[in-house]
C-alpha cells in the first residue's frame, strides 16, 4: 500500500512538471509602461512617458537560450541585457560575470529579476533589471494584396 502511494505522489509530480513545462516560453514579452519625465520629452502623457518593458527569449539549443531584455526607467533611462540562459529551478537563469538574471513564465505572462553588484552596469541611472507582467506579443504578417500576391496564393490572407 505504502508502495502504491509513493508511485501514484511520484507520478503526480511528474505529470505537473511535464504540464508546466509545456506552456513555451519562447517569444517576446512586452508590457507598457509610464515613467516620470519632462514634458518636453515627445512619449509625454498627463500619466508619464509612455514606454515598453520588453523581453525576447529565442531556443539556442536542448538547454540553452537567448535573452534580450529592455527595462525603462524615469527619465529616458534604461537597462540594456543580453545573454545565455538555462533552466534552473524552473526558472531560466542568465549569469554575467556578479550578474544573475531570472526569467520565470507563470500564467502566461513572464517576471523578470536580478540579484547582483555587477546588474547595475547593464543600466542608466535609476534603472533596473526588473519587470513584471509582461505578455506575450503575437505579431501578425502585413496583408498582402495585388497581382504578385494572388500569384504566389497570399492575397488578403493574415499569416502567423
Amino acid at each position: 500500500m505504502k508502495d502504491t502511494s509513493l508511485l501514484i505522489l511520484s507520478l503526480l509530480f511528474a505529470f505537473n512538471r511535464f504540464c508546466n513545462a509545456a506552456e513555451p516560453i519562447e517569444g517576446y514579452f512586452e508590457k507598457t509602461i509610464y515613467t516620470n519625465c519632462w514634458p518636453s520629452y515627445d512619449n509625454y502623457t498627463p500619466k508619464g512617458c509612455r514606454d515598453k518593458d520588453g523581453i525576447s527569449i529565442q531556443k539556442r539549443n536542448k538547454s540553452t537560450y537567448y535573452v534580450w531584455l529592455h527595462t525603462s526607467a524615469d527619465f529616458g533611462h534604461f537597462c540594456s541585457y543580453r545573454g545565455l540562459a538555462h533552466w534552473e529551478n524552473e526558472k531560466l537563469v542568465s549569469v554575467d560575470d556578479d550578474c544573475k538574471v531570472f526569467v520565470e513564465l507563470a500564467d502566461g505572462r513572464v517576471n523578470v529579476n536580478s540579484k547582483g553588484e555587477d546588474c547595475s552596469s547593464f543600466c542608466g541611472a535609476r534603472g533596473h533589471l526588473w519587470a513584471t507582467g509582461l505578455m506575450r506579443k503575437t505579431r501578425l504578417a502585413a496583408r498582402f494584396t495585388g497581382p504578385a500576391a494572388k500569384k504566389r496564393g497570399q492575397a488578403d490572407e493574415f499569416k502567423r
